[in-house]
């Protein structure tokens, strides 16, 4: 599959000192372990599987949580729920990164298998919007983990210049998934939407949990060869290396900080409430303390000084700015659609849904072309830029026709364009950022690069959800003369609320022009992001794709060592090597 197959036919993994090139003046955290030919199929055959329960759960799961939110009078709510999500979701990743370096990437599979079944469960067996609320928490921290798993797993075993691919191919699930999916929505919704959220409680522990065992069994045969046993001190040390008081004030400081966006409408005075400002300044002021508390932090979560003395800043810094405008610009434009469609033109579920997913679809099946052209070419910036154009394109096509009078292909095409421009630009952006470090960063990086992306999904959730609450407004003005309780059910329910106003009646044209309104105020502000994030591309740096992990270092692909243990050294911790293996020994500890 990859260059990294070359070395598939031993049946130990081999151990390779990770090696300093000439950019980069700080040591690796630990060597590099390579799989026996039957791990690494095992791995990649469970890692298929895997990604295609996870395309099905992605393409589903946002449908029923959207019915559930309907049928619990929630939708506001559910918003707002869903920039807490997105808050949850950057953080984890950081989180996800320190314990994938500390404890091992087996680790971080197993505790996200954990709250991904908690969270499926509490989803399934919701009955109001608090408790719908508490699953879609518990979901997005395990959804996060396995997210971030799949992304560093690639990264640790897939070459520079193969991973844009490689990671497109991930999503090729998705193409069998766009022509099930809307039947499996259709079939479930809206009145057996619990059956289709609950069965992923048993399918995904079904694909992950055999990776993890794949990945543990290579660490542990590499314990014969060098590494230490793992003792109460080791752990001990592994939990201070997790940084908790860094994570806390990081999600603390993003979370006050975009919580108020969507619930500042809901307030006695909007922004001039006493705790919206509160939030505000609780938030900044954490953000601002973060870096002062890192810098006393012995190994803090993000090592800022560490990345600035690898010569890496503009390349991280730019690739992941470009990244956060196209996430908040897509996540704007993305919020009103499902539900914008439905109420403008009838559509069934099923078409609905399509109609959702139809950027995605064209997400996987460019995708897998913009990363041949990558690997083909060695190079990355210019798709980037060519696909943050496409995206600006589509979000002006869609301003245009989006409104009653607009035919299918209007309306569709702008969707598949704009998932065309994803397509080129994204995944070659997260690799611009992994190649950036050696290997022992390519977690941290990793981490850093998904919660910024988290941060802006959060961002564009809540400047759609602020933008969303002038639909309350727009609908009265629109529907003067309607009984308020009809207009607040309107806004709270969406389509579920016109089943007695078909198309054509005068509510339900209103109707539509209060949201052609409101979807016209959320698509400029899209717009204006996007034209920022195309701009912004120009400043990325041409660099080579290398044959190897990254352009810093000599090393090769492979699973790194967990540093927990290699970080405590106290008498009587003996190494587990055996007999006439002290050459590998010393290889490893080198």
């Amino acid at each position: 599959m990859t260059a990294s197959d070359t070395n598939m036919n031993s049946k130990e993994p081999q151990v390779h000192a990770a090696q300093e090139g000439p950019d980069d003046h700080l040591p690796s955290t630990g060597p590099v372990f390579k799989a026996s030919k039957k791990e690494k199929w095992g791995i990649w055959i469970s890692f298929a599987l895997l990604c295609y329960i996870q395309s099905l759960c992605s393409f589903t799961l946002g449908v029923y949580l959207i019915t559930a939110a309907e049928v619990f009078n929630g939708l506001t709510q559910y918003n707002t729920v869903t920039v807490v999500q997105a808050v949850i979701y950057g953080v984890a990743n950081v989180a996800f990164a320190k314990i994938a370096d500390v404890f091992g990437r087996p680790m971080v599979l197993a505790g996200s298998i954990l709250f991904f079944a908690l969270g499926t469960i509490v989803l399934s067996s919701a009955n109001f919007i608090s408790s719908l609320s508490a699953g879609m928490i518990f979901y997005s921290i395990g959804n996060t983990g396995i997210n971030f798993a799949v992304n560093l797993v690639l990264a640790d075993l897939v070459p520079a210049d193969w991973r844009c691919t490689a990671n497109n191919l991930t999503m090729l699930p998705f193409v069998l998934n766009f022509a099930v999916g809307p039947r499996i929505t259709a079939a479930l919704v809206p009145h057996q939407w619990r059956w289709g959220i609950g069965m992923f409680a048993i399918l995904m522990p079904a694909t992950t949990i055999p990776i993890a065992f794949f990945m543990y069994r290579i660490e542990r045969k590499a314990g014969r060869i060098g590494t230490r046993k793992l003792s109460r001190a080791m752990l001990h040390n592994g939990m201070k290396q997790i940084d908790l008081i860094g994570l806390f004030l990081l999600m603390i400081g993003f979370g006050l900080l975009l919580l108020p966006l969507t619930i500042a409408d809901q307030a006695p005075k909007g922004y001039k409430s006493g705790y919206i400002i509160a939030m505000f300044v609780l938030g900044g002021v954490s953000l601002i303390v973060f870096p002062f508390v890192e810098a006393r932090i012995p190994k803090p979560a993000i090592d800022i000084p560490r990345l600035l003395r690898l010569h890496a800043p503009k390349d991280l810094f730019v690739a992941t700015f470009v990244n956060m405008m196209d996430a908040i610009s897509v996540m704007i434009s993305y919020a009103p659609a499902y539900n914008w469609v439905i109420i403008t033109f009838g559509w069934s579920v099923q078409n609905a849904t399509y109609f959702l997913q139809a950027g995605s679809l064209s997400v996987v099946i460019f995708g897998i072309v913009g990363g041949l052209i990558a690997t083909r070419t060695k190079r990355y910036k210019w798709l980037a830029v060519f696909g943050s154009a496409l995206r600006l394109l589509a979000l002006g096509l869609m301003y245009r026709y989006r409104g009653p009078e607009s035919t299918a292909f209007q309306v569709v095409f702008p969707q598949v364009l704009q998932g065309i421009g994803g397509a080129v630009m994204t995944a070659n952006l997260q690799v611009a950022v992994q190649i950036a470090v050696p290997h022992a960063d390519v977690a941290m990086v990793t981490g850093i690069f998904l919660m910024c992306v988290g941060v802006a999904d959060g961002v564009g959730s809540a400047i759609a959800g602020a933008l969303q609450q002038n639909l309350l407004h727009s609908l009265q003005d629109h529907l003067k003369g309607t009984n308020e309780t009809v207009i607040a059910t309107i806004y709270a329910q969406g389509p579920l609320a016109l089943a007695d106003y078909p198309l054509g009646s005068d509510v339900r044209e209103e109707t539509v022009a209060a949201w052609t309104d409101n979807t016209h105020q959320i698509l400029t502000a899209a717009i204006v992001v996007a034209a920022v994030g195309l701009l912004s591309s120009l400043l990325l740096e041409d660099h080579l794709l290398p044959e190897k992990h990254n352009r810093v270092t000599s090393e090769e692909v492979g699973l790194m060592l967990p540093t927990v243990y290699n970080d405590v050294k106290e008498p009587g911790l003996e190494l587990d090597s055996p007999p006439g293996d002290e050459e590998a020994r010393q290889q490893v500890m080198a």
